[in-house]
């Protein structure tokens, strides 16, 4: 416990020296140790598992920021590992320098990331419901379970049941926008129709046909 105390101690000596940043823990029940910085950027302070003398500062992105490093992120967060003994202004130069200075702009990017993620399934989600009006349908999840914000690509348009004439309208991938974390962009529209009659399915087969392929000279048009 003591060397626990002293260990935190010197983190805080250090901390000490670091303008605009604050040292808390996340909670009562954690013993880990956050620095809180410009634009509320979070930075754990930790103590390697097998360098007992060493104090290691990281990024620690807010929750929801994860999906959006990078692969293999441990490479790229900005990270310092100074010594316990070391002058505390120096230590905390060095960790400015290599990490706290660094993690201000990487969490902004994973933030501006998340937000263009989030925009992109804000808008299939309009997307759907536009198209569940269209049918007279709702918009739900796998297994017809209320959709989530977060799984646009999970969710349809429906309107009817099994064995009744039914149509489920759903979005397929579009184009990548990020190729670090697969944000996909404008989407194409899949659309099932089970269950009807063999007239009623000629008819919508006709219809469909002069409407997506040009017949007879005429230009079709995309619904």
């Amino acid at each position: 416990m003591e060397d626990r105390v002293e260990w935190e101690q010197a983190v805080g000596r250090i901390v000490d020296y670091l303008d605009g940043w604050i040292l808390m823990k996340e909670g009562p029940r954690d013993s880990s140790l956050y620095l809180f910085g410009p634009n509320d950027t979070r930075v754990l302070a930790s103590r390697p598992w097998n360098q007992k003398d060493k104090i290691e500062f990281s990024v620690s992105p807010d929750n929801g920021l994860y999906a959006f490093e990078k692969y293999a992120a441990d490479e790229h967060r900005p990270k310092a590992a100074v010594s316990i003994d070391r002058d505390p202004k120096a230590a905390a130069k060095d960790v400015k320098r290599r990490c706290l200075g660094p993690a201000v702009p990487y969490v902004q990017e994973l933030r501006e990331k998340k937000a263009a993620s989030d925009a992109v399934n804000t808008a299939r989600f309009r997307t759907l419901d536009t198209l569940a009006d269209a049918c007279g349908g709702r918009v739900v999840g796998q297994y017809n379970h209320p959709a989530e914000m977060e799984k646009p690509m999970d969710a349809s348009a429906r309107r009817g049941e099994h064995g009744g004439p039914s149509v489920k309208v759903s979005l397929t991938y579009g184009e990548m926008v990020d190729s670090d974390t697969y944000i996909y962009g404008p989407d194409r529209v899949k659309m099932e129709i089970d269950y009807l009659g063999q007239q009623d399915a000629a008819d919508l087969l006709r219809w469909l046909r002069f409407r997506l392929w040009p017949e007879n000279g005429q230009q079709g048009k995309l619904l």
